[in-house]
């Protein structure tokens, strides 16, 4: 039953940065963005919207695999042999970092405030895979994610 409740936890994460991004960054990139000449507004922001769902969701992909990857590989007896799991911790970010870097490429780089947009992509898709992870881990890998001895109480 706990796995069905870590399962869920991560959904629900995802499902609120997801819309956080819809309902709160559209309407400040909306105010805030110009986008390039000859480039309505209502298609450059399909293009960030498009690209940011597809960050979240590789970020929860990759909250998923983490979380089925603790649960049947790894083995830690709580002697200090997390460092494997760290390791690949870090591994799966590279992830959310690719699909970041992805969605930058392919943004059409707007004439103001572009930077913006640029930093929610990396907040939807790091925050996504960060909160999930430090979260929703297994037992045997709660502590593995940096800073989840301050967030996880259970």
């Amino acid at each position: 039953m706990k796995h069905l409740a870590c399962i869920v936890g991560i959904a629900l994460i995802t499902v609120g940065v997801y819309f956080l991004m819809f309902y709160v960054e559209i309407k400040i990139l909306e105010g805030q963005v110009i986008p390039p000449a000859g480039v309505k507004i209502g298609l450059w922001l399909d293009g960030f919207k498009h690209w940011a769902v597809i960050g979240i969701g590789i970020s929860c992909a990759a909250s998923l695999l983490w979380y089925a990857l603790g649960q049947c590989l790894f083995n830690i007896d709580g002697s200090g042999k997390a460092n494997s799991g760290r390791i690949v911790w870090c591994l799966l970010l590279v992830l959310p970092a690719v699909a970041i870097i992805l969605g930058i490429y392919y943004t059409k780089f707007p004439q103001e405030a572009g930077w913006i947009a640029f930093v929610f992509y990396i907040l939807n898709a790091i925050l996504c895979y960060y909160l999930t992870t430090a979260l929703f881990s297994p037992d045997k890998l709660k502590y593995v994610v940096p800073g989840s001895k301050y967030l996880r109480f259970w």
